[in-house]
């Protein structure tokens, strides 16, 4: 359901209860237990098959992302990566498996940025950046 629908099949009709109501789905947004979906509805994430963690990248390019509940790492290959850094908290969903025979994992969200600031370099060719 939307979050305006659950507010309205819940009575929460005052001013300052819906703001504690947003609030509270705000912060189970934020610890991983809730996510909105593209349609934007709330979704609960143990019900969606999603496993929330923090990432660990590796200088080749992959990563892991090791969840929160203590389970196994799932590998993450380099064209996941693309969405997330070292230090990110994300939740994930299982793919598959490995050549390793590890869990493979696709990024769905990232929770929480563990960097706000890249410092780098730019340079421009002929036109291209």
């Amino acid at each position: 359901m939307r979050g305006d629908d659950i507010a309205r099949e819940l009575g929460v009709e005052k001013d300052d209860a819906r703001e504690a109501f947003d609030g509270r789905i705000a912060a189970m947004t934020r610890d991983g237990q809730l996510m909105t979906n593209r349609k934007g509805q709330v979704c609960v994430v143990a019900k969606v098959d999603l496993v929330t963690g923090t990432v660990q990248g590796h200088p080749d390019g992959f990563g892991f992302l090791v969840p929160d509940d203590g389970g196994p790492d799932f590998f993450l290959p380099p064209k996941e990566m693309h969405k997330a850094l070292h230090g990110d908290r994300a939740t994930a969903r299982q793919v598959g498996v490995d050549k390793r025979n590890r869990p493979e994992g696709v990024i769905v969200d990232v929770l929480e940025r563990a960097n706000r600031e890249i410092v780098g370099r730019i340079y421009e060719d002929r036109g291209i950046a």
